[in-house]
């Protein structure tokens, strides 16, 4: 594995980033980084099967990002992936003015909504389904946090299916 992107640890600092992962965009694609190959590979796959079924973004390829530090710091290698990117709720602009955007907040309560039907039926338990989990790509709902912790049953579901397992 080789590796794809070399960014300063101000760079991951400053990044949009969930409680697994760090995000950094570059236009329609972005990176998901991971300080750990398990974490990051368990997301990949979840996010293969989920976009499989039209419920999460392309996850396109693994590979290593690594992080330079200081003058004198040691650098670090950590794990990650390239993904499609979502539109994602925008906090800011929403509580900078929340009466002025409750049909832009209802279109993500209703696809949090949708989206945890559509996971049910596939025995995969969303748990942690919230609108900072969920993105748009053309107009179409998805989850963007494919996390184990966030989706339970999910790592059992693909055992049993047999065609896309844990690497």
């Amino acid at each position: 594995m080789t590796v794809m992107l070399e960014v300063t640890q101000k760079v991951i600092n400053s990044s949009k980033s969930g409680c697994e992962c760090y995000f950094l965009k570059f236009g329609s694609r972005g990176i998901k980084v991971y300080t750990g190959p398990v974490t990051r590979d368990r997301a990949y796959t979840n996010q293969v099967w989920l976009h499989s079924k039209g419920l999460a973004p392309r996850a396109y390829f693994k590979g290593l990002v690594k992080i330079t530090n200081r003058k004198g710091s040691r650098d670090c290698v950590w794990y990650c992936y390239e993904t499609e990117c979502a539109e994602t709720f925008d906090y800011k602009r929403y509580y900078s003015d929340p009466d002025g955007y409750d049909d832009y907040r209802e279109r993500f309560h209703t696809a949090v909504k949708e989206l945890k039907e559509e996971s049910d039926k596939l025995g995969v338990s969303w748990y942690d389904c919230h609108k900072g989990n969920v993105g748009f790509i053309d107009g179409r709902a998805v989850i963007i946090d494919t996390a184990d912790r966030i989706l339970r049953n999910i790592g059992k579901k693909l055992d049993k299916l047999g065609n896309l397992s844990y690497s």
